[in-house]
């Protein structure tokens, strides 16, 4: 499960790619964000799920992107 490094390596191994090459995005600051944050893999939080604004900017855990919703981040990339 997330944040593990053997999930990483489950998942790039199942893709056939390096870290390099994935991004994690969820809405869940201690899974979703954390796992990407944990191995030096890019993330996107979307705050339009579990996490408040409030607790991310209360957390050690960062993300590389944060965005409102799934549309935001649709015109962010």
């Amino acid at each position: 499960g997330k944040p593990m490094t053997q999930t990483v390596d489950y998942i790039t191994s199942m893709l056939g790619c390096e870290r390099e090459e994935i991004a994690f995005v969820g809405d869940r600051l201690a899974t979703d964000i954390a796992i990407g944050f944990n191995h030096g893999i890019p993330s996107a939080l979307v705050l339009s799920g579990v996490t408040s604004a409030e607790e991310y900017a209360d957390s050690p855990i960062r993300a590389s992107v944060v965005a409102e919703d799934l549309r935001q981040l649709g015109e962010y990339l």
